[in-house]
């Protein structure tokens, strides 16, 4: 029930759906829920799914009231891995501060392993980038940061460029930007900004 915010298809050639709470199975022949696929984790709200080089799927799971001994003590944004076969919680893969991380939004891989995120909300709006092995904390990952960006939603092309949906500050209108997939350099606004 709700709203789906992202989508994946699996190694097995099924839909994987993510909105509130876990991340929906269904079968992509009969259209029907085969299954609640992750566990073990509690998900609040989902805005980005992908499946990693390793087959594993990784969450953006954000938290907008993490509850604290006084009530609600702030937000919690992180990126939590499980296993592709079973679901089962293998781990938290960024934890929420980790190198910037706030809100993430949509998740993408690069053909190169590198996990990019789209780190919106209050903090500091940037496209963050945590290659496969990045060990250690990372102070900072910010890899695209723009002056009135706030990106919500990625893709790569096949020009291998990075594409970013980002809203201005009032949310009323947005645009499509293009980045250079290797550099992160700003190339152009692809699509200019559409009110609604």
């Amino acid at each position: 029930d709700g709203a789906f915010y992202d989508l994946a298809f699996g190694a097995d050639g099924n839909l994987y759906a993510a909105g509130a709470g876990a991340v929906l199975r269904y079968d992509i022949v009969t259209h029907q829920l085969i299954d609640t696929f992750t566990h073990g984790y509690d998900l609040a709200q989902i805005s980005g799914i992908a499946f990693g080089p390793d087959g594993d799927l990784y969450v953006s799971n954000f938290v907008s009231c993490v509850n604290g001994p006084s009530g609600c003590s702030g937000s919690r944004g992180e990126i939590v891995r499980f296993d592709g076969s079973t679901g089962a919680y293998a781990g938290i893969y960024v934890a929420n501060g980790r190198g910037g991380l706030r809100e993430p939004w949509k998740i993408v891989f690069t053909p190169s392993g590198d996990l990019l995120v789209a780190n919106f909300g209050e903090g500091d709006p940037a496209i963050l980038r945590f290659p496969p092995r990045f060990g250690g904390l990372r102070v900072n990952a910010t890899f695209i940061k723009r002056d009135g960006m706030s990106p919500l939603y990625l893709a790569i092309g096949p020009d291998r460029n990075i594409y970013v949906s980002s809203t201005d500050s009032s949310g009323s209108s947005g645009s499509v930007l293009r980045f250079d997939g290797r550099t992160g350099a700003f190339i152009d606004v692809f699509v200019p900004a559409v009110d609604g």
